[in-house]
């Protein structure tokens, strides 16, 4: 399962599926941030809302 800070190797869009951190208190991600579009090489981001480290799931082809 990717992760924040990874570089992106299948394009297409993914959805949020957890912080990296499950000790911490979490936030929720924005509508926005809940699923997101990435191309090939682009790193995966951190939920901006809280700044912290995510798992992200591939859900479909761009």
């Amino acid at each position: 399962m990717p992760k924040t800070g990874e570089k992106c190797t299948f394009a297409g869009y993914y959805k949020y599926s957890g912080h990296l951190d499950r000790s911490t208190i979490r936030c929720h991600p924005s509508f926005d941030e809940e699923e997101i579009s990435l191309q090939v090489g682009t790193v995966f981001p951190q939920i901006t809302t809280c700044s912290k480290d995510a798992f992200w799931i591939y859900v479909r082809p761009p």
